[in-house]
């Protein structure tokens, strides 16, 4: 009985003492938006984001360097 009083009394004093700090934010994912010509002259957004040195696509796939719109064409354009 007297080990768990010590140990709850240890932290109440951690936490009352501001020794326990919380997690940093997490920073905000790096996306960017390339714009996709289809034939018929409208376009569609194609939003990639950043993760580490890769962009990932809408459908999940990868790419080592930004991706042209030419690129993306097959994947995102009106066929």
């Amino acid at each position: 009985m007297k080990i768990l009083l010590i140990v709850l009394t240890i932290s109440i004093f951690i936490v009352a003492s501001g020794c326990h700090k919380p997690a940093a934010p997490a920073p905000a994912p790096q996306t960017l938006t390339i714009n996709v010509q289809n034939p018929n002259g409208s376009y569609v957004p194609v939003t990639l984001i950043k993760v580490g040195g890769e962009f990932v696509g809408p459908k999940g796939e990868r790419y080592i360097s930004q991706p042209t719109a030419e690129q993306l064409a097959p994947l995102y354009g009106v066929k």
